[in-house]
């Protein structure tokens, strides 16, 4: 994502790439300010095989709240959850994760105050979706 994909102010703070064993190429980048959340991450994995891919993604997709989200129609068997904190808790989440064939893109939402709306992370992931498909990755 670029600052520019973002409603309002958004800064890149970090962008690197990191070492991860399972994955041939691994990168993470933070917004912070992140446009009308507080901060966003993203992290994307290039795995040696779709299947590799595929099975990484089915784990940490086990890993997601019982809040998901509906993403199926952006394609690219994108997945995610919500969780607005109503309890008077001070954070809201949303998580969206992307894997076409050997990309495992995953990105994570965070809003101190407020709450965050299922349409702000459907756009969020149609301009993922729009990027993988762009790049000639869409699945």
């Amino acid at each position: 994502m670029k600052p520019s994909d973002l409603s309002g102010p958004a800064t890149a703070v970090n962008g690197y790439y990191f070492d991860y064993p399972f994955a041939r190429s691994a990168y993470f980048a933070q917004l912070e300010p992140a446009g009308q959340f507080s901060y966003v991450t993203q992290e994307m994995w290039w795995y040696p095989t779709a299947n590799e891919a595929s099975f990484e993604s089915d784990f940490s997709a086990s890993f997601f709240p019982l809040h998901p989200l509906d993403l199926a129609r952006l394609g690219d068997g994108a997945r995610g959850y919500l969780f607005n904190n109503s309890g008077g808790g001070p954070n809201s989440a949303a998580g969206l994760l992307f894997c076409s064939g050997r990309l495992l893109e995953s990105v994570g939402i965070d809003l101190f105050d407020g709450t965050i709306e299922a349409s702000e992370v459907e756009s969020v992931g149609q301009t993922i979706a729009n990027a993988i498909n762009a790049h000639g990755l869409g699945s």
